[in-house]
């Protein structure tokens, strides 16, 4: 049996551990610990959970302590001093990939659970460029980066990270409407009918009537078009 690291406070134990909602098992190699990360979504989490599908990645010890300040606060639901911890470990210098992947994950469920929009939506923002996600992840950092920038306010983010969406092969049509959204209040009037016209496209494919909402956002930006014809 492997014992675990010191201060995380684990009986029982056989090779994992909780940070939250993370699930971590513990392999010692060569004096580099390796975490297996799973995240699973927490009820109250009020965003879609970071990564469903698991993704090994190499930690330092140095990022020992801080990952063991942020498993305790964490787990206490000091969501804010969770990130302060995570704080200390962004100060270590010469991180490899591995190492910010898994940061920015714990600082994407901290952020969420705090309620930090800006560091919620800093951290989606990194995940959706790593190169080890997958193409499934990545879609669904986009569209919660997408949303975050909505409830932020920031128009011209969440219209750029919606089309990231799209370009990369996403299809929900709720991503494509804040897309919309997102262009409409950016004064972007092309696009919001451009998007609202795909969406209306989809429902008469699919035999059912485009929601009220869709026509009414693509009429409020038909308007000023219409005006300066």
């Amino acid at each position: 049996m492997i014992s675990p690291p010191v201060g995380l406070g684990i009986t029982g134990y056989s090779g994992h551990f909780f940070v939250g909602n993370l699930r971590m098992r513990i392999i010692r190699n060569n004096c580099i610990t390796r975490w297996l990360v799973l995240l699973i979504a927490a009820a109250t989490t009020p965003v879609p959970a970071v990564g469903q599908t698991a993704a090994e990645v190499s930690i330092r010890a140095e990022l020992a302590a801080p990952l063991q300040d942020v498993q305790k606060l964490f787990r206490d639901k000091q969501y804010s001093a969770a990130l302060k911890a995570l704080a200390q470990a962004d100060a270590i210098p010469n991180r490899t990939d591995d190492e910010n992947l898994l940061l920015e994950r714990l600082r994407a469920a901290c952020a969420s659970n705090a309620g930090d929009l800006d560091q919620a939506a800093l951290a989606y923002e990194r995940l959706s460029r790593f190169s080890k996600v997958t193409p499934a992840e990545r879609l669904n950092f986009l569209e919660v980066l997408t949303t975050l920038h909505l409830k932020r306010k920031a128009f011209a983010d969440s219209q750029k990270a919606a089309t990231r969406y799209i370009a990369e092969g996403g299809r929900k049509p709720s991503v494509r409407l804040m897309l919309a959204q997102a262009a409409f209040f950016s004064n972007d009037a092309n696009t919001t009918v451009a998007q609202t016209g795909e969406l209306i496209a989809l429902a008469r494919q699919a035999n059912t009537v485009p929601e009220k909402d869709i026509l009414v956002l693509q009429a409020n930006a038909l308007q000023p078009l219409k005006d300066d014809d």
